[in-house]
């Protein structure tokens, strides 16, 4: 399972033209139900198991910032109240796991209850995280991952305070954007390359207190894949040198260095590019369209580049019913037999490569270029794209 690192504030998948609470639309749908899932394990009794679902009514798209603060307002009520429940509940708690479990679920709630913007339980939240971290009948991971948490909250708090404030999706934007004086373009840089360096210190510090559980390493191998294409290299090769990195790390790793490998290959023949006009190609599937939308958006904005699809699917004719339905851009390139896949690395849709005028692969972090490429454009044109995030590099 990945660390709680850059994907607390990703969504699998993509986001388009995420706005300030100002300017939200009206909702499409009135609420959405989380679940707190936080830890399965055996001899749960029935009473903490019904503790474990809890319908909460979540900010979602709102006509108002005040119909939007009154939303957060009833989901940090609701997750205060169900802290209270499990709090109880740990009173007369008599299986040791039992107990554990819901002191980890009261953890969370009060966790968000705070994201809610209600700090009111935050003493006894971090009282709770001190005495789990200390806690060797957790296992490492699950400590980890609460600690993960914790410091991703804080950095939320941090980087508000100093106006880089990520958005409700990525972590992405920057409110400070379209200041006067400041090159839009310059100020995106800054905002996700600040961010990230923070986030880099965070996987830092768990991978050194928790150096076997996977969380820290898997956090950093993430930050590597949304850097620049010379960091993300960088980081990948320090990740290859440590020696409690998991075997599944090792495998994702070396895929990430064929990928690197592919810098300055020509894809003539391998592929219909166009002579003399940059090409962007991008891996979709029939199940996971959302990456090809989002590129069908960058070919909205960018008219001049040209689009290739690869369809990973094997099943070719349902790919080309979703393709009818989804509508990819450009020209769509079937993959049934994985040569294509295999050639280029790969291994998970929503990937982006850009070949140059020439046919050359220029990069293959096309979605880290992309997002920067629509950071720059003027508020008034398009407000962000958010590239997919995925477990697996």
């Amino acid at each position: 399972m990945i660390s709680l690192s850059l994907f607390m504030f990703h969504i699998v998948g993509v986001t388009l033209a995420q706005s300030s609470p100002q300017e939200m639309p009206v909702p499409n749908t009135a609420e959405t139900t989380s679940l707190i899932t936080a830890g399965e394990g055996d001899g749960i009794d029935p009473e903490l198991a019904a503790l474990k679902a809890v319908r909460v009514t979540k900010p979602g798209r709102f006509a108002s910032a005040a119909e939007f603060q009154s939303a957060r307002t009833a989901e940090a009520r609701a997750w205060l109240e169900q802290a209270a429940k499990l709090r109880s509940y740990q009173e007369k708690a008599v299986a040791p796991e039992n107990h554990r479990e819901a002191r980890k679920l009261e953890y969370t709630a009060l966790l968000n209850a705070a994201r809610a913007g209600d700090p009111s339980g935050e003493t006894r939240r971090l009282q709770m995280l001190e005495n789990i971290r200390s806690d060797k009948s957790f296992p490492a991971g699950v400590r980890c991952e609460m600690v993960a948490h914790s410091q991703y909250h804080n950095l939320q708090k941090r980087l508000s305070e100093r106006k880089i404030v990520p958005s409700s999706a990525d972590g992405r934007r920057d409110s400070r954007r379209n200041q006067p004086g400041t090159p839009d373009e310059a100020r995106a840089e800054f905002a996700f390359d600040a961010y990230l360096a923070e986030c880099e210190q965070v996987e830092r510090a768990l991978i050194e207190e928790f150096p076997d559980a996977p969380n820290g390493y898997e956090g950093l191998l993430c930050i590597a894949r949304d850097s620049s294409q010379e960091r993300g290299a960088a980081i990948v090769a320090e990740l290859m040198e440590m020696k409690n990195l998991p075997l599944h790390l090792i495998n994702e790793c070396r895929i990430m260095q064929k990928r690197y490998g592919l810098t300055g290959r020509r894809l003539t023949g391998l592929l219909p590019l166009t002579d003399g006009k940059e090409t962007w190609i991008y891996s979709w599937s029939k199940d996971a369209i959302g990456g090809a939308m989002a590129v069908k958006a960058l070919a909205e904005r960018f008219p001049g580049k040209e689009f290739v699809g690869i369809c990973l699917d094997k099943d070719t004719e349902a790919a080309r019913r979703a393709a009818e339905t989804g509508g990819p851009p450009g020209q769509q390139v079937y993959d049934a037999s994985g040569e294509i896949a295999a050639e280029l690395g790969l291994t998970s849709p929503a990937l982006l490569y850009i070949a140059d005028e020439s046919g050359c692969i220029r990069s293959v972090s096309g979605m880290n270029e992309a997002r920067r490429l629509v950071s720059a454009l003027p508020k008034a044109g398009i407000s962000g794209v958010n590239p997919p995030s995925s477990a697996t590099p």
